[in-house]
């Protein structure tokens, strides 16, 4: 039996973010730097840890809701989050490649 099309969308306009890290970031040492932008409302702050970037991503959702009025503050209901899609390479890989052979 077919299951109907979700009508909502999983990852949402409204939480959708770019994330920018520093040039002078260093993942491997522990050193987070960067700036995070609100897709919706294009609202940015900067960061330097995660604790800074889960607080700036905090503060962007509700200065973004205040400003969308009040309908954007009603929870949306939640789908099913399918998690990602798997990764497939764009071309064969060589074990394909061999096989084909």
């Amino acid at each position: 039996m077919n299951e109907p099309l979700q009508s909502i969308h999983p990852y949402p306009l409204e939480r959708s973010f770019v994330l920018k890290l520093h040039r002078e970031s260093d993942l491997v040492g522990g050193e987070l730097r960067g700036r995070v932008v609100h897709v919706a409302s294009d609202l940015r702050a900067d960061f330097v840890g995660t604790a800074e970037l889960m607080s700036s991503l905090q503060s962007l959702i509700q200065v973004s809701l205040v400003l969308a009025g009040p309908a954007a503050a009603e929870p949306a209901p939640q789908a099913a989050d399918p998690g990602p899609a798997p990764l497939s390479p764009p071309f064969p890989t060589r074990s394909q490649e061999q096989r084909s052979s």
